[in-house]
């Protein structure tokens, strides 16, 4: 069978990604990003744009951030893409065919908050290995579970290509910690909170593996929750450093406390060292007489174990560990040898980095010499075993030398004196799920001097197993201190079946009672006793043995209704000898509470047949009562809305199609009798119109699928075609699982929704001859265009020709020459103005004519025109670099340009000079600036009105104009994403445009659209 692998979807891929502790992101095969985590969004820097959809090698070679090698990792990307094969920390993400659809990365920290180029892909490995990981989704509707093929390594289990279910999941839960790890998800699940959830899990080699699941609930196309996604994380190693922290703290409680030893503290980076006045009586040395650092704690230990000394040091400080060592020093006074122990725990300052140790360091000179005596005058003890499958075994704990008797060997199923007996051969043994408590068991008794007694299992090459009981006594030397363990094994198998057995069955019982709410009774018939468990007493709202234990007391606190027919029965059935099976109601006097009580009783009989007394159970039945009275009510109100349902229902058998029952408004709808359709199917009676509808709807309902608004044709009685809206939805109906129909009418919708295209379809053509309107509009103005600037040109030019030969006459017709002029550039403008109207409504409705302009280029075409039309006009032009560049539309953005140089002339004095130069304007922004001197002095206005269309200033009236074109000019840059403002200097006025400019990275030009 193919292995089933969990593939997530968009949604799914977003919320993985999210959960993964590092950088993450999801590329196509181009490069460009699919899905990203905020890790990652935060590793671009402040004020970073969004990442989705643009190149992820131009976001790591542009980020300061990062400092990854983009080649290395853009060929580490190809090959993955070509192999499917994952890299580092590269990861194919593959379709439902096997094809490479995208690529996963991750970037895990390096811990100096940046990315080392050479060993990028290497690093990013290491840190996905050591995050043993898998994804997993959770349908909390169906039951159904997805696992990820890193979430099946996780918990070592072979992905057969079934789908995995809460059963097994829940087999490898630590059954220390099964029922809170349940509760902790169940709890998560009813709230539709954020799962995080740490549990410890059972591996196959009884060795156990915490980790942590975290997930995010996901809902369905109403809003509600659908089940759960997520992501399961191997912790194993931080709960091991969690463990050796509380060490830490133990052991430096216990060195502050010691009040006869002496406290030292070693600053790593200055060797400066600290001592306790104690410390220096304990190397024999006065208080200051040498000079502290490290050094000197060496050279005053004793010669022989110097090396040691220096190792272990250096060792803990390299490994930022606790330091911990025993070793002798020689007094410099007497020569005497002293034992001390010294042992130091690192302390880190806010990076983590280790800054120095502080420690203990205690006289263990007489320990150490009672273990020396100890050793030297061992002796062994014998004893004597009576009884059969049993052996002796001696643990000498200084040397940690074990001895075991031939017996021993063959009930640990070893060949004798084959190894050298230690903890350690012993502990391999053991069965996996005891060797972790029998270890400890051994370890804590002989650290508290106590009897060594516990079970354990050894299983046998048979595959057989042994349960085997250990016991040892400790033995102490004269002064008192243990020095060995003296003790037995004994074959305690049959003893453990006869109690695992019983044991069992209690736990069955127990466990019975417990779920049914249950409590065991006995009545003794021959005495008239009762016997009532807690439960029982509980059960009636009575205090246990508030009552005599009599056949009478079976009628506490019943409801006097019920109390006769109660007492009657079980009399009843103790006369003839048969089962008693009675309901009742119960009063709870504390409360007034009412329970319903259910007895049960086996009568039982004695040696002689005789029937001698009654065994038997009561159990509270409230709940299911209630539940009785409600699910009757549940079916009266269905009948009420079945039958009164404005829809068209019907109910069926699912195996057979057999309509049950039909409402009136089924009945009316195709206009059949009830006696007609009941235990007929669809076809009998001939309701099907299409053959097609009626085979999809018998295969969704032998799958069990539902169907929401199918449309389907049926037949009336009488031949009429119907169109209806066929829905199903499996139900219980009286005990019984059934398939219910709802058919809605929507014949006269469908012909409603006929006429609503045809409407649209008239829209349709409509909006089509509007347009071939405003495509003939636009050649007619092309064609005026044309036609009427060639005639203006020539009156305009020899109008020139007329005022240049007669500029320095005093020809009497300078008033008529001047209104020619203006009538000519009022016409010109009139038909630029309309031209460019034109124009920016095709912009408006498409942008594919825009591409890089340079701008200094554009300006100087302008000033260029400007200047052929009125020469005797001064435009200053500068500041604008060559390499500046935007992306727009050239005729508008040129169309600006004049506009602004041709309204300087207009409110300008004659003489005066007309400016235009360009700045920055912040990252990815240039200003244009045109400036000119005014005629008049400008009133106080808001300048924001003279962009207002048809608007014209107040200093307008010698001048030819429309008031369209600044409004003209602010449309085009504000379609350029620019914006242009109006401000007042000195005795002028500027106006400023501000405009977008294409990036340049590193010779790479990336336009903004």
């Amino acid at each position: 069978m193919a292995k089933k692998t969990f593939i997530p979807d968009a949604s799914a891929i977003d919320t993985i990604i999210d959960l993964v502790p590092h950088e993450a992101a999801v590329i196509d095969p181009h490069g460009c990003i699919l899905h990203s985590n905020g890790l990652f969004q935060r590793g671009l820097g402040s004020g970073s744009p969004l990442s989705f959809g643009r190149n992820l090698f131009d976001i790591i070679s542009s980020s300061p951030l990062r400092t990854i090698n983009t080649e290395e990792l853009s060929v580490l990307c190809r090959n993955v893409l070509e192999t499917g094969l994952p890299s580092g920390n590269i990861r194919p993400l593959s379709s439902p065919d096997g094809a490479v659809q995208a690529l996963v990365l991750t970037f895990p920290d390096d811990g100096a908050g940046g990315r080392t180029p050479a060993d990028a892909n290497q690093n990013i490995s290491r840190a996905l290995n050591a995050a043993d990981a898998g994804t997993w989704q959770w349908n909390l509707k169906s039951g159904a579970i997805q696992w990820s093929e890193g979430l099946w390594r996780l918990f070592e289990m072979q992905n057969t290509g079934e789908p995995p279910s809460l059963a097994i999941w829940e087999e490898r839960l630590d059954p220390t910690n099964r029922d809170s790890t349940l509760q902790a998800f169940a709890a998560c699940s009813s709230s539709a909170m954020l799962m995080h959830v740490e549990y410890c899990i059972i591996l196959d080699d009884g060795s156990r593996r915490w980790v942590m699941s975290r997930g995010r609930p996901y809902h369905d196309s109403r809003g509600a929750m659908e089940g759960y996604i997520g992501i399961t994380i191997d912790i194993t190693e931080q709960k091991k450093l969690e463990a050796e922290l509380r060490d830490n703290k133990a052991r430096f409680s216990f060195a502050l406390g010691a009040a006869c030893s002496g406290i030292w503290e070693w600053n790593i980076e200055t060797d400066e060292l600290l001592w306790s006045e104690e410390v220096w009586r304990l190397y024999g040395l006065s208080p200051g007489s040498e000079t502290l650092n490290h050094q000197l704690c060496v050279s005053t230990v004793h010669e022989e174990d110097r090396a040691i000394v220096s190792h272990v040091i250096k060792d803990a400080v390299t490994g930022g560990r606790d330091a911990s060592v025993e070793f002798r020093v020689k007094y410099p006074g007497d020569g005497s040898l002293h034992w001390l122990q010294s042992k130091g725990s690192p302390k880190r300052d806010a990076d983590g980095t280790v800054v120095k140790y502080i420690g203990l360091i205690t006289d263990i000179t007489e320990r150490k010499l009672a273990e020396i005596e100890l050793i030297e005058n061992r002796s062994r003890l014998e004893q004597a075993l009576a009884a059969a499958k049993a052996g002796i075994w001696e643990w000498d704990l200084l040397t940690g030398r074990n001895t075991w008797s031939d017996e021993v060997w063959a009930l640990y199923g070893l060949e004798p004196h084959s190894r050298e007996p230690s903890f350690a051969v012993w502990a391999e043994t053991l069965h996996p799920e005891d060797r972790d408590a029998a270890c400890l068991s051994v370890q804590s008794a002989s650290a508290e001097g106590r009897e060594i007694s516990f079970e354990y299992r050894v299983p046998r090459a048979d595959g057989s197993m042994l349960w085997l009981l250990s016991r040892g006594q400790p033995r102490r030397d004269a002064s008192g201190a243990i020095v060995k363990y003296l003790g037995t094994v004994i074959d305690v198998t049959e003893q453990k079946s006869l109690e695992e057995q019983l044991l069992k069955s209690k736990a069955r019982m127990a466990f019975a009672l417990e779920a049914t709410k249950a409590g065991v009774w006995e009545w003794d018939l021959k005495h008239d006793q009762v016997f009532w468990s807690d439960r029982i007493w509980q059960l009636y709202g009575l205090e246990s043995g508030s009552k005599p234990n009599n056949h009478k007391l079976c009628e506490s606190n019943v409801l006097p209704e019920d109390r006769e027919q109660t007492f009657g029965i079980v009399m009843q059935a103790a006369n003839r000898e048969i089962e008693i099976d009675i309901e009742f109601r119960v009063c709870h006097p504390e409360d007034g509470t009412i329970h319903w009580l259910a007895c049960r009783g086996k009568p039982q009989l004695d040696a002689q047949g005789a029937l001698d007394r009654y065994v038997g159970t009561i159990m509270d039945i409230t709940d299911r009562k209630r539940l009785d009275d409600e699910l009757r009510e549940n079916e009266r109100k269905f009948r009420g809305i079945f039958d009164n349902a404005p829809i068209a229902i019907s109910i069926k058998e699912i195996d057979t199609g057999k309509i049950i029952d039909v409402n009136d408004a089924w009945l009316n709808l195709l206009g059949y009798t009830l006696v007609e359709v009941l235990g007929r199917t669809g076809p009998d009676i001939g309701i099907h119109a299409c053959r097609e509808d009626y085979q999809a709807i018998e295969m969704a309902s032998l799958k069990r699928e539902r169907i929401c608004n199918r449309q389907v044709l049926l037949h009336e009685k009488n031949g009429d075609l119907v169109d209806v809206l066929y829905s199903t939805e499996f139900i219980e109906f009286e005990g019984m699982a059934v398939m219910l129909v709802m058919m809605v009418d929507v014949t006269l919708e469908k012909m409603q929704q006929q006429n609503i295209s045809r409407l649209e379809q008239s829209i349709a053509d409509r909006n089509i001859q509007l347009q071939k309107e405003v495509e003939r509009l636009h050649r007619f103005l092309s064609m005026i265009s044309h036609e009427y600037r060639t005639p203006l040109a020539i009156m305009r030019t020899n109008l020139d020709l007329v005022k240049m030969k007669n500029k320095m006459g005093n020809f009497q017709n300078r008033q008529e020459f001047a209104k020619i002029d203006r009538s000519i550039a009022r016409l010109v403008e009139v038909l630029e103005v309309s031209i460019q109207e034109s124009r920016m409504a095709d912009r408006h409705k498409s942008v594919t004519g825009r591409h890089e302009l340079p701008l200094a280029g554009i300006i100087k075409s302008q000033v260029e025109a400007f200047s052929g039309i009125w020469k005797e006009r001064s435009v200053l032009f500068e500041n604008c670099l060559e390499d500046v560049r935007v992306y727009g539309e050239e005729s508008g953005v040129k169309f600006a340009i004049f506009n602004l140089l041709d309204n300087a002339r207009k409110y300008s004095p004659d003489e005066s000079p007309i400016s235009i130069t360009c700045r920055k304007a912040g990252p990815g922004h240039i200003m244009i600036d045109v400036g000119n001197e005014l005629r008049e002095p400008l009133e106080d206005v808001d300048m924001d009105l003279f962009f207002e269309k048809y608007h014209r200033g107040g200093n307008s009236s010698n001048t030819a104009g429309a008031g369209l074109g600044l409004w003209l000019v602010k449309n085009i840059v504000t379609q350029h994403e620019g914006h242009i403002a109006l401000s007042k200097q000195a005795s002028g006025i500027v106006v400023t445009i501000t405009l977008p400019v294409i990036a340049s990275l590193g010779g790479d030009r990336q336009a903004k659209p």
